[in-house]
């Protein structure tokens, strides 16, 4: 049975793989833009560096 499989192995070094999984959220997340003080504030990146950052530090290094 052929299914949809969009995973993604991120087993590269940190800086790779922080590349990689920006690229993976802006793929799949629409970008809501925020106005703070006339500056326009990407809430995808802003939430997206958070998480990743906090998956990349807490990963398993066997």
């Amino acid at each position: 049975m052929d299914r949809y499989d969009d995973r993604l192995l991120a087993t590269t070094n940190l800086i790779e793989a922080y590349d990689l999984l920006m690229e993976f959220v802006a793929k799949h997340i629409s970008d809501k833009i925020h106005l703070i003080n006339n500056v326009n504030i990407s809430v995808r990146d802003l939430i997206a560096r958070e998480v990743i950052g906090n998956i990349l530090v807490h990963r398993d290094y066997l």
